[in-house]
């Protein structure tokens, strides 16, 4: 079984995270600051990224189909396009999709509508595999 997390990202070395959330009018989901330690090791975040994540509902976290997650993604900013076009000039904005897989084989299937939505909405698309017990 696949289930899918969906987030648009937007990260630099000089991103202003308060910044970002002023000029979209959204509050990230999470957030990371340049030199701040990642988890309890002794590695630091490279950049500070900004993130909102888009979720099926209030009790349910993970997609069931990636699809889905990108449809309500895309519509989610499509009022704020000038907003990203003008982050994309100056930072990496790019589209991170997790995929939490229980079993092998399988995968995500994009229609043509989706693939056209995802060209015309112009950012990269990071598509990360993991593997998950559930």
């Amino acid at each position: 079984m696949h289930t899918y997390s969906v987030a648009l990202r937007i990260s630099g070395t000089d991103l202003d995270l308060a910044e970002v959330s002023d000029a979209l009018r959204l509050e990230p989901t999470q957030t990371r600051v340049i030199g701040q330690p990642r988890d309890s090791s002794t590695f630091v975040w490279p950049e500070s990224m900004w993130e909102y994540e888009v979720r099926p509902g209030e009790s349910k976290a993970f997609w069931d189909s990636l699809e889905d997650g990108l449809q309500t993604l895309i519509a989610a900013f499509s009022s704020r396009k000038r907003e990203l076009w003008d982050y994309k000039q100056r930072y990496k904005v790019f589209l991170w999709c997790g995929d939490f897989s229980s079993s092998f084989g399988g995968g995500p299937t994009l229609s043509p509508q989706v693939l056209k939505a995802l060209a015309d909405f112009g950012v990269e698309l990071m598509l990360e595999t993991y593997a998950s017990d559930e």
